[in-house]
Formats: C-alpha cells, structure tokens, sequence
C-alpha cells in the first residue's frame, strides 16, 4: 500500500513540475504577446507549443511565433510574440491561450511490447493558414464608431502682427473604415471653436469666438507598425454663429456677430463657409478602439468677406485664415 502512495505521489508530483503558470494575453494593431512563467527542474529545456482556445472548442495553432518558444529552459518572465496577420488576415471572437509543456523526447530504451491504451478524441484543430472564408480570400472591412474630443488652441493666420491665440477646443464623432492593417480612413463630424484676440494697443483688445460645425475626411497610414500613424485629410466648415468681445478704454462689451450692421449690403464681416487641410500624427490601441493624437488645421483662403470692409482703411484689406492646433483622444462606443 505505501509502495502505491510512493508511487502516485511522485507521478503527480513529475505532472505538476512542468506547466505554464501566470498565462497572460495582451494585443496591439499588429501582435498577440502571451507572458507565462515556466515551472520545472532548474535548467531544464522543456518543449514549448502555444494554440489558441475559440469557440465551439476550436483551436488555432500559429505559425510566425518568435520568443520563448520552442525549446525553452525553466524561469520565469517567458513571452511568446505571435505576428498575427502573418497567418491570417483578420481574427473575431474570444481567444483563449494555452501553453503547453513537455519534456523533450529522450532515447527510447528497448522495452517489452505492451497493449496501447486508447485515447480520447481530441478537439478539432484548425490551421490558421486555413482560417480564411472559403467564399473570399479579401480581409473584411473594419468599421467602427465613436466620440473624439480635443483641446488645444486657434489663431488667424493674419497679414498685420496683432493678432494672438486663444484657448479652443473641439468634439464629435467619428467612423473609422480600416481599409488595410496599415491604413484607414475616418470621417468625423465635429464642433468646433475658433477664438483668437486682437490687440488695438496696449490697452484695448477684441476677443472673437466663432462656432463652427465641421465635416472633415481623415486618412491614416501606418509604414512602421506598432500603431504609430500619420494622418492627413481636408475639412469644411459652417460658421454657426459667434461673438466679439470688445475691452476698449470706453468700457467692455460684447456682440453677437448677427447684431454686427450690415455694411455695403454684406450682413456679416465672416464668410461662413471655411474649407482647410489637416495634419497630424496619433498613436492606435485595441486595433484602433482607442486613440490619442495631435492635429494641426489651416484655412485654404480667406475667412474675411472682403466685400464687407469695402471703403473702411483700417480692414479693406484685412486677410484672416483659421488654425487650430489640438491633442485628441478617441474612443469606440
């Protein structure tokens, strides 16, 4: 009886010194990276495979794996890193690592002929290099959408010197079609500030801030991976309404840009459409569930009616062109 407890006890003992312990998961735009630990005899080399659990007890096995993986001695701190759309060209649904350890097969010694002990039926695995719907081989588009936020600063870019910036901010939301792993395009529909202040003299000063509703193209492109993209695109923009604050020697008041009079049959001194360009760079998680990024924004041309200060010396020739420069974050609903 002890003889059969020796027995079981070291057996178990033998199945237990070999695992993979604190199994984790973690993602970017390009890698699945599983960290493990690996228990087992001081430097000992274990064989070490890594699949995935899916759905319906479905596993995937990867192909284009580097790290500890492999042949791989006992520690801790072990990473294997998975270069996903090496293998397959898009992933869905849960996702389940397993680590598996073995020993490496040792010389076989010459023993009596025994009678195999069957084994259960295995889980059905499927290659990842056969993960591709049969009906197409094209990666499905990725659609996604949700609310963005930026805070930052606007001035004119002004053909007279006395023109200085202003706290702006702007939010909305957007939907963001990943055409390619490496690019995307997101149209966006925001509201934005445009504030700046002009300084008549040392003591007087006209602060405006217009409101714009903006519909604006962005494009995204990815050369080095990792989530780094460059951005790019245009806008348009619809003046809504605004307001002056006029800090003169007089005293302090401030106008709505509609209460402003009409000047040489022109109602307001504002265009009220604006059409620019964007550029920028952001910084991708969660396959672009998540984003944060800096944007700088110009006016193709002239935001001033000219037609407005027509006979007026002080602005007949006045040019203005909105910028902004904002950081952002993103998120998916």
């Amino acid at each position: 009886m002890r003889f059969l407890f020796l027995l079981f006890f070291f057996t178990s003992f033998n199945l237990l010194a070999q695992q993979a312990t604190n199994v984790k998961m973690s993602t970017n735009d390009e890698q699945i990276i599983v960290s493990y630990d690996l228990e087992g005899k001081p430097n000992e080399v274990y064989e070490v495979r890594l699949q995935f659990k899916r759905d319906n007890d479905i596993y995937l096995k990867p192909q284009t794996m580097r790290g500890d993986v492999g042949k791989v001695e006992s520690g801790k701190g072990k990473a294997i890193i998975w270069e996903v759309y090496k293998d397959v060209d898009e992933l869905r649904g849960n996702l389940e690592p397993e680590v598996i350890v073995k020993e490496l097969a040792k010389p076989k010694q010459s023993q009596p002929d025994v009678q195999a002990t069957p084994t259960p039926p295995k889980p059905p695995v499927v290659d990842v290099n056969k993960q591709q719907d049969k009906k197409t081989k094209r990666r499905k588009s990725d659609i996604r959408t949700g609310f963005k936020v930026g805070l930052g600063n606007t001035q004119v870019d002004a053909n007279r010197p006395s023109y200085q910036k202003q706290f702006s901010f702007e939010a909305g939301v957007y939907t963001r079609w990943k055409a390619h792993r490496r690019f995307y395009l997101q149209p966006e529909i925001l509201y934005h500030l445009q504030a700046y202040e002009n300084l008549l003299n040392n003591t007087e000063s006209i602060t405006t801030k217009n409101h714009y509703a903006r519909a604006q193209v962005l494009g995204g492109v990815s050369p080095f991976g990792f989530g780094l993209y460059f951005n790019g695109g245009i806008y348009y923009g619809y003046l809504l309404g605004g307001s002056e604050r006029q800090m003169l020697n007089a005293g302090d008041q401030t106008i709505n840009i509609q209460d402003l009079p009409a000047m040489n049959g022109v109602e307001s001194p504002f265009n009220p459409h604006d059409l620019g360009y964007i550029i920028g760079g952001s910084f991708s998680l969660f396959k672009g569930s998540f984003a944060i990024g800096a944007l700088w924004s110009r006016s193709f041309d002239n935001v001033i009616n000219t037609d407005y200060y027509t006979g007026d010396t002080t602005n007949e020739n006045l040019s203005l062109r909105n910028q902004s420069y904002h950081f952002f974050i993103q998120k998916r609903f």
